[in-house]
């Protein structure tokens, strides 16, 4: 079907029921002959977790499948001789898993730009610069209060400068108000005053 990958030719056998403590290094010194015709070798060392079902095993991938056929027809089988003298016979398989990993490693395109990043080279340029000395006490309160002062300033706005001036003008004006009418006040006691004054000055005369 259209978008399926193509599935890899059966190249890749795995050879199970190894002894579980043959080495990496004598094992390949037994498939020396083969090895030449192959592009992966995996080794796995048998887990003594497993009790007795622990076996090493190794996965090797043939470049012809002439050379797969060959192994598998003389390598099956074969003796390994621990020890203790328990023969452990080799079982070739396919690997269930035909692909082999990646051997190549991606190479980071981006791997050392930031050396030419305008960004980076500014902070390296800062980060050089030597550090300044901390401003005395007296220049943290001259900081301090110019900061308060700068808060405060932008705290108000002309809506409000324009509000709290018509209330001082309301203001003004309900004192003007209270003030005239004080003062009238004082007037006319003050004619009352001489009016009475008068009239008892008049009738002592009489």
């Amino acid at each position: 079907m259209a978008g399926r990958s193509k599935r890899p030719q059966e190249l890749k056998v795995v050879v199970r029921r190894l002894p579980p403590t043959l080495p990496e290094e004598i094992l390949r010194k037994v498939l020396e002959p083969y090895l030449p015709q192959t592009d992966f070798f995996y080794f796995a060392r048998g887990d003594p977790g497993l009790g007795p079902h622990c076996f090493s095993r190794c996965y090797m991938n043939f470049t012809t499948r002439e050379a797969m056929l060959n192994f598998s027809q003389k390598f099956d089988g074969h003796g390994f001789r621990n020890a203790q003298g328990v023969v452990h016979r080799a079982l070739v398989e396919m690997a269930p898993n035909p692909r082999c990993p990646r051997n190549k490693e991606r190479v980071d395109k981006l791997s050392g730009t930031y050396l030419d990043d305008p960004t980076f080279k500014q902070w390296e340029e800062e980060a050089s610069k030597p550090l300044e000395p901390p401003p005395t006490p007296e220049a943290w309160l001259a900081i301090m209060e110019a900061e308060r002062a700068a808060l405060k300033q932008a705290q108000t706005t002309p809506l409000l400068d324009h509000l709290k001036a018509k209330h001082d003008a309301r203001l003004d004006k309900s004192k003007k108000k209270t003030k005239e009418k004080s003062s009238e006040k004082t007037k006319g006691e003050s004619k009352k005053g001489r009016k009475r004054g008068g009239k008892a000055a008049a009738a002592a005369a009489a």
